[in-house]
């Protein structure tokens, strides 16, 4: 149900998303427990529909409940990797880059503890960046962290030149951005 919720918000059933993805919760409640896998992924989905939907007050206070839960029950893991760069995300996208670049800098040193796939890495690496850049932080650290992002999906081939350019424009662009 929760990734027919995204099918949804990514067809822009907004209504139909919030929906769906309120019900995954709650029957994952109801079966498996607040603390449960499952339940946990299906908030983390459902913070990320609210990201999506542009509910960013929401989408933040959901993620960061459930990144607490993740570490608390889970530890270390790859889930928590990926609600901490969707909290970050978020923060970012709310104008709140300061407050982003603790969950992005934990994401960061737990996707290169993990070795995590390059590319999820690469995206980590270049949204702290931009957090940096936004609130006005080390500055040296961010054209780093781009750096290596742009390197990465330079490796990664024609899948993601895309991104090899944004990062690329990114560099290159003045550091008020």
């Amino acid at each position: 149900m929760a990734a027919l919720a995204g099918v949804r918000a990514t067809a822009g059933r907004a209504a139909e998303a919030v929906e769906l993805i309120d019900r995954a919760v709650a029957i994952q409640l109801r079966q498996s427990g607040p603390d449960a896998s499952a339940t946990l992924f299906a908030r983390s989905s459902r913070g990320s529909i609210l990201h999506d939907l542009r509910r960013y007050d929401a989408a933040i206070s959901e993620l960061t409940e459930v990144a607490a839960a993740i570490e608390r029950t889970q530890g270390e893991s790859d889930e928590l990797v990926a609600t901490l760069f969707a909290l970050g995300a978020s923060l970012v996208a709310a104008e709140q880059a300061a407050a982003a670049v603790a969950p992005l800098s934990r994401a960061l040193e737990l996707s290169t503890r993990q070795r995590a796939r390059p590319e999820r890495h690469a995206a980590i690496a270049m949204l702290l960046a931009q957090a940096l850049r936004r609130s006005d932080g080390d500055p040296a650290r961010a054209r780093a962290l781009a750096t290596e992002a742009r390197d990465r999906w330079a490796t990664l081939g024609p899948a993601f030149a895309g991104e090899h350019e944004r990062a690329a424009a990114w560099l290159a662009a003045p550091t008020t951005q």
